[in-house]
């Protein structure tokens, strides 16, 4: 508990001595100079200025802390937001990591699976277009092949329509 103590309310501590030594040796200067100098008032304010600062130092750091962990939290959309609490900011820390490395590994994997899904794809347009363009560069084939001059030649022109005609079913069915 007090190792959790020490790490969640450091700064604010520290930052707190500081302003209250120096708040405090500025107000003892002020009233030594003017002979109202009593051993209390020096005590009872730098106590007051300890507990104020430590007081809005902790609360804005917090805020200050919540509010960049809450815009990681709607940055990274998909979290779910409310699993952040308003308490501790270290246990929001660690609830912050653990959510956004589970985030990270199901993104990964879904990049993969995308990836798969990718090279699946094209090799199947491959296949597609190699299905498709067989038949038609044979059609075109003997086409061109009867243009070409066997028109006049009755068995060729039988058999070269005969095969177009295959080639085109086989179109069909695909």
């Amino acid at each position: 508990m007090a190792a959790s103590f020490k790490k969640s309310y450091r700064f604010a501590t520290y930052s707190s001595s500081y302003i209250t030594v120096f708040l405090t040796l500025l107000l003892s200067v002020f009233l030594y100079h003017y002979d109202l100098l009593k051993w209390w008032w020096p005590v009872g304010f730098a106590i007051i200025s300890f507990g104020f600062c430590f007081l809005i130092l902790q609360v804005r750091v917090e805020q200050f802390i919540y509010k960049r962990v809450k815009k990681i939290y709607d940055d990274v959309s998909l979290l779910d937001a409310t699993t952040l609490k308003r308490g501790q900011i270290t246990t929001d820390m660690s609830t912050l990591t653990k959510e956004v490395e589970r985030f990270a590994a199901s993104k990964k994997l879904e990049i993969e699976s995308l990836k798969i899904r990718e090279e699946y794809r094209k090799e199947f347009m491959g296949n597609v277009a190699h299905e498709l363009k067989t038949p038609l560069f044979t059609v075109q084939g003997y086409l061109l092949t009867l243009l070409d001059g066997a028109m006049k030649d009755k068995a060729v022109r039988k058999k070269y329509l005969q095969r177009a005609e295959k080639a085109t079913e086989r179109l069909i069915y695909l």
